[in-house]
């Protein structure tokens, strides 16, 4: 989980913040800012030199389907399993406005039908 860390400037947090893939978000005073990845240990540390906070910020897992969904207005197949009371509701439905935070659902941009296996 994301979460914000005080930052002391340490070796070993400099190495791990110029490992990152993704965006850093730091806190200066009271104003919260970014920076995308960075290698350069020189740049890391100037940049952060004043700031109290850090955050490594992870990529939503469906960040490129997110994306395209979002360029091209593609059709999402929503798969939902869940357990409620009693019953399991197993659910497929199709949108072009997905709600992409369902916990335990599925996506995709092709239907979930069971593929069929030919033996010869």
């Amino acid at each position: 989980m994301t979460e914000w860390n005080k930052y002391n400037g340490s070796p070993c947090q400099i190495d791990f913040i110029t490992q990152s893939k993704t965006d850093i978000a730091y806190i200066l005073g009271d104003e919260q800012y970014s920076m995308p990845p960075c290698r350069d240990r020189h740049v890391v540390k100037n940049v952060l030199r004043a700031a109290s906070h850090y955050l490594i910020c992870n990529p939503h897992p469906l960040a490129d389907m997110i994306h395209l969904q979002a360029l091209t207005g593609q059709p999402v197949f929503v798969k939902v399993d869940r357990d409620s009371c009693e019953n399991k509701i197993n659910m497929i439905y199709v949108t072009t406005t997905p709600d992409w935070n369902i916990p335990g659902a599925e996506y995709s941009f092709s239907s979930f039908e069971k593929e069929i296996e030919f033996k010869e």
